[in-house]
């Protein structure tokens, strides 16, 4: 656990009841999020990207479903994308990925943009435990 989410508090509220979990569930978090990340720098052709880990995951989730269906795209290079987030080798097939978490109360995303040709909506939920 790192130094600064350890702390001791005498006289604990009842809020506090739970903040060991918390704790813990966001030390698990930051190992995973920086598991990603390292993934992204060794491989960015799968799982590269900016600070989003939804939408890396999502995308990753969408190239290998393309990749099922026997399409072979490519990632777009670059911090600004032109609407879409794969350029698909074969042709001109531009691919945008959207990813959704169940948080997401609205079941909204970013908003499209123009220049794919084809769309994917990758919704994560919770894995039940």
């Amino acid at each position: 656990m790192t130094d600064s989410l350890q702390c001791s508090v005498k006289g604990a509220l009842p809020s506090q009841k739970h903040d060991q979990q918390i704790q813990v569930a966001i030390e698990a978090y930051l190992q995973e999020r920086s598991a990603i990340l390292a993934l992204g720098r060794e491989v960015p052709e799968r799982i590269g990207g900016n600070d989003n880990i939804i939408g890396r995951i999502g995308e990753f989730i969408g190239l290998r479903f393309l990749e099922a269906l026997g399409q072979r795209p490519e990632k777009v290079e670059g911090a600004s994308k032109p609407g879409y987030d794969y350029d698909l080798v074969e042709g001109a097939c531009r691919t945008q990925v959207k990813a959704i978490t169940y948080e997401n109360q609205r079941g909204r995303s970013v908003r499209l943009t123009p220049g794919w040709t084809q769309f994917e909506v990758v919704q994560l939920e919770r894995t039940p435990r």
